[in-house]
């Protein structure tokens, strides 16, 4: 949020911690093992790496139909970081 990595580093290390979280639950959870709070976090994750697929980093006039640039991912990652805040919070 406060332009310390880029865009793209941010999701590539997204993308690892993904991958990593992935190969650690098919190796050791079981299904029914999983907490419920443990469920939404996977969804805050899961609309990062959607804010990362869309995000065109080109300049603003010539970002594709349907994507987002640079200032839009930031915010949906600011919004998302705030809303995972909260959800602990409670």
């Amino acid at each position: 949020m406060e332009n310390k990595i880029s865009s793209s580093q941010f999701c590539e290390l997204l993308e690892e911690k993904l991958e990593l979280t992935e190969e650690l639950s098919n190796n050791t959870l079981e299904p029914d093992s999983i907490h419920e709070k443990a469920s939404k976090f996977t969804d805050f994750l899961d609309d990062l790496s959607i804010a990362c697929e869309v995000c065109d980093r080109s300049p603003e006039p010539y970002i594709l139909p349907g994507h987002i640039g640079e200032t839009e991912f930031r915010k949906e990652v600011e919004q998302t970081f705030f809303e995972f805040q909260k959800f602990l919070e409670e």
